[in-house]
């Protein structure tokens, strides 16, 4: 596939997981370029692979079941990396506890959406930060953003649900995938959110790509960070970047997390 005229570089997404949650990613690509895009050519390029058919990475993470999604996950990986894609990006939080597998295994670069937000986060709110983390059950156990934010600085304190609250997540999560947004799911993330706040969290992470579906709809009183918002950004600025011998298009401004 040809490249673009203008582009050195081609995110490849890792999608359908979730499916709703990757149409939302993509619609940030486009939106975050509006203020500069004045036609069609000023939008980046990039390769979608969505595929539904990842297993579940959170039954396997705390299951260890035979449902590996590494094996898919890679495959489509290779199979983005064959049509032209010489950079990756996943849009699901859970997944990136195989950040370092798919690199070696596809053989290309992987933008860590964990790692970017838990870069923003120590720039942002300094080395004292408390946040909450709203995420899969999967995310929480394999500690990414603990051990991402930990890297940044050993005093960032990350506040997680209660068990029943991890649970009503659990539910609010799955019932998004199924049912897509409504106010039940939105109900119950927004009542865990604001728990954690009311225990110190200064931000919440939506650290599954499901959670922002819905705390989109609503306007809480707490601030919000989206790992999706800060990945996309990523991919645009370093499209553009790559383009910069070439053509002189305007880099996009900081993503505005509420």
């Amino acid at each position: 596939m040809n490249q673009g005229n203008f582009y050195k570089e081609m995110a490849g997404i890792i999608g359908g997981i979730g499916p709703e949650a990757t149409s939302y990613f993509t619609s940030l690509l486009i939106k975050f370029r509006l203020p500069y895009a004045v036609k069609d050519q000023d939008h980046i390029p990039y390769l979608l692979f969505n595929n539904p058919q990842i297993p579940d990475r959170t039954e396997y993470i705390l299951q260890q079941s035979e449902n590996n999604p590494l094996p898919e996950i890679v495959k489509t990986g290779i199979t983005l990396k064959n049509a032209g894609a010489t950079f990756l990006v996943m849009t699901c939080n859970t997944a990136h506890t195989f950040a370092q597998a798919i690199e070696s295994e596809v053989g290309l670069p992987l933008i860590n959406m964990v790692d970017e937000t838990a870069e923003y986060i120590h720039r942002k709110y300094g080395n004292n930060a408390t946040v909450g983390l709203l995420a899969t059950t999967g995310t929480i156990h394999a500690k990414l953003y603990q051990d991402a934010l930990y890297k940044k600085s050993s005093t960032i304190a990350v506040l997680t649900p209660e068990n029943d609250e991890q649970t009503s997540v659990m539910n609010a999560i799955y019932d998004i995938k199924s049912n897509s947004v409504n106010e039940r799911n939105t109900q119950e993330l927004y009542d865990v959110a604001s728990k954690l706040v009311s225990r110190g969290a200064s931000t919440i992470i939506l650290g599954c790509t499901e959670i922002p579906l819905a705390l989109r709809t609503k306007h809480p009183k707490f601030f919000r960070i989206d790992p999706m918002e800060i990945l996309a950004q990523k991919v645009i600025e370093r499209t553009i970047l790559s383009a910069a011998e070439k053509q002189s298009l305007p880099l996009i401004v900081s993503a505005t997390h509420r």
